[in-house]
């Protein structure tokens, strides 16, 4: 679903939309936000747009909130346990997944087209992080009260960023 969006650059997507994402457009038109998150696994960072960019080449791509974004990115990670502590992550990417105060530009980490957080964005205004919660890719359910616990926090500060 995550990479099923109307994209800034058409030439990297195309085809029909999937009804989930339907439905979230619809329901993001019809009700609009101004902060919101997805959460992924697969590394531990708080992503922020942009994430894709004009060559598909991976780069730095702010958009022009940048420093809002980075702000409200440090917010969730500096809350959370250890996601704000710079360094190596998960051993998935040839570089090690190493972000600095757990905060990474999406399109200067890999290049995505089609997601939810650059459509949000540009479509409806709202400000919105993936959040990656843990290395785990697919967590087992009963992992899952152990990854409230962890995030739970970082969440409800960031929620308190509307306010800004």
């Amino acid at each position: 679903m995550n990479r099923n969006f109307p994209c800034r650059f058409p030439q990297f997507c195309g085809g029909p939309l999937q009804p989930e994402v339907d439905a979230v457009i619809r329901w993001s038109r019809s009700v609009p936000f101004v902060l919101s998150a997805n959460f992924h696994g697969g590394s531990t960072v708080a992503n922020y747009p942009f994430d894709d960019t004009s060559t598909g080449i991976a780069q730095l791509q702010p958009t022009p909130d940048d420093a809002l974004f980075r702000k409200l990115a440090h917010t969730y990670a500096r809350a959370h346990k250890d996601m704000w502590i710079s360094g190596y992550r998960c051993d998935v990417y040839p570089n090690g997944d190493m972000f600095y105060n757990g905060i990474v530009n999406g399109a200067s980490w890999y290049t995505l087209s089609g997601g939810l957080q650059d459509w949000s964005y540009l479509n409806t205004n709202d400000f919105h992080l993936t959040i990656e919660m843990n290395c785990f890719k697919y967590p087992y359910a009963s992992m899952l009260h152990r990854y409230w616990n962890e995030h739970k926090y970082s969440l409800l500060l960031f929620l308190d960023q509307v306010k800004i």
